[in-house]
């Protein structure tokens, strides 16, 4: 993802500029749109949908910033979010094969996962036991059931689907962290 950090307060006004000559109806215009965005990201399922929403806003700005021409600014912002949700979608699935293949190496069936079957066992160890419990559902049991167990999970939670999903993404991501350098570690301590 491109870094907000890039974006100065003079391509933001640009930004602003182009949705309205009033500052006050720019700004609600801002708003609305940005709302609209976060809709869009909610229903695309990509999680943290509020700072995809800013990511769109920052590089409609940068490109504005740069010198293009756009004649309608919102059709342009959805336009980027497409994009944008088509690029988290293919990181949360890469992801997701990544914890897969944990699983896969995991499998007690070979006798040349022993090593990587260790630094899965450690790493699951380490986690608080609501974060290891989690992971575990999650991604367990049979593929034709995952769905009803995630809606059952969640409704445990008291959370919806996405913040569930949100939940799991950052377990995984530490447990990845840490197989990764357990397994650099030739399966010593992570």
């Amino acid at each position: 993802m491109e870094s907000v950090s890039q974006v100065t307060r003079e391509d933001f006004e640009r930004l602003l500029d182009c949705l309205a000559a009033e500052r006050d109806v720019a700004s609600e215009r801002y708003s609305r749109l940005r709302e609209t965005l976060i809709d869009y990201f909610t229903f695309e399922r990509c999680p943290f949908p509020e700072d995809h929403a800013d990511e769109v806003m920052m590089r409609v700005a940068r490109r504005l910033s740069q010198g293009e021409r756009i004649e309608r600014v919102p059709a342009f912002m959805l336009g980027v979010a497409r994009v944008l949700a088509k690029e988290v979608v293919s990181r949360a699935q890469r992801a997701e094969a990544k914890l897969r293949e944990f699983a896969r190496i995991a499998a007690p069936d070979s006798a040349s996962s022993e090593v990587p079957l260790v630094c899965l066992d450690r790493c699951l160890d380490q986690l608080p036991p609501e974060s290891r419990e989690l992971i575990l559902e999650y991604y367990g049991g049979e593929p034709d059931r995952r769905i009803a167990t995630r809606k059952s999970m969640a409704k445990r939670y008291g959370i919806d689907g996405v913040a569930l999903r949100n939940r799991a993404l950052r377990v995984r991501q530490k447990l990845e962290s840490c197989v990764g350098q357990c397994l650099r570690n030739g399966g010593g301590h992570p």
